[in-house]
């Protein structure tokens, strides 16, 4: 009698311990995606690519004459927080802008932007780069609170166009920020882990799929939908196709 074909198993992993995890599951034989931003090349990995997002938003701000430049983010050791922290990085060094300052949280929490943005204020910011759409949520009703006007005195953007961020109602100003083509990332990771149960074998992959402008009031501008870094005319980045 033929031995039993063991069943296929597999585990598609997110989140900041996802490398952690990738090994724990690899040694068990267990075949493996990485969905996030993962410190590995022993693994299939698909991931938005967050530092060419972080680029585009930030020449967005740029864009509108904003000099006076401060950064709000999570932990340095925080694989998305140092990508997205780089892309602003790229962007300000081009337009040869230094920030103010870079202000950093234990978690990207709504909490968390609003006493950051209270910090912020003491540099007299004109613009605020935050990681995540939870700081940049605090940051603006931090501003509010404290009798400024965004975007009129400080222009304010997000990272990752969260649910509902851009009914109205939801915060004293619309927020501009990055979409992350979740559907997308989502089909690609089935088609990826798919290829790698049916051929084991085959090279690693890492897909960068890429990113888009949610442009609302926060940053300035009248609100105007989604654009690319193509249609922006910022240069797109990778967009993966499995």
């Amino acid at each position: 009698m033929a031995p039993r074909k063991r069943p296929s198993i597999f585990a598609l992993l997110t989140g900041e311990r996802a490398t952690e995890y990738a090994e724990c599951f690899q040694a068990k034989g267990t075949s493996v995606l990485v969905a996030t931003a993962a410190a590995t090349t022993s693994t299939d990995t698909v991931l938005s690519d967050d530092r060419d997002g972080a680029r585009l938003i930030a020449e967005h701000l740029l864009g509108h004459g904003r000099q006076r430049v401060v950064v709000l983010t999570g932990p340095r050791d925080a694989i998305i927080n140092r990508e997205r922290c780089s892309g602003f990085a790229d962007a300000l060094r081009r337009a040869r802008v230094k920030p103010l300052v870079t202000l950093r949280a234990a978690a990207p929490s709504y909490d968390a932007g609003y006493d950051l943005l209270r910090e912020a204020l003491r540099c007299r910011p004109t613009a605020i780069l935050a990681t995540s759409d939870a700081l940049a949520m605090g940051a603006i009703d931090a501003a509010t609170s404290a009798g400024l006007s965004v975007p009129g005195d400080l222009a304010i953007t997000g990272f990752e166009d969260i649910e509902d961020i851009g009914r109205d109602g939801c915060l004293n100003a619309a927020l501009t920020t990055i979409s992350l083509p979740k559907q997308h990332l989502g089909r690609i990771a089935a088609r990826q882990l798919l290829r790698r149960i049916a051929q084991p074998d085959t090279p690693y992959q890492r897909v960068l799929v890429e990113t888009s402008i949610m442009i609302r009031g926060s940053c300035g501008c009248r609100p105007a939908g989604r654009a690319t870094g193509s249609e922006t005319g910022q240069g797109a980045a990778n967009n993966g196709s499995g």
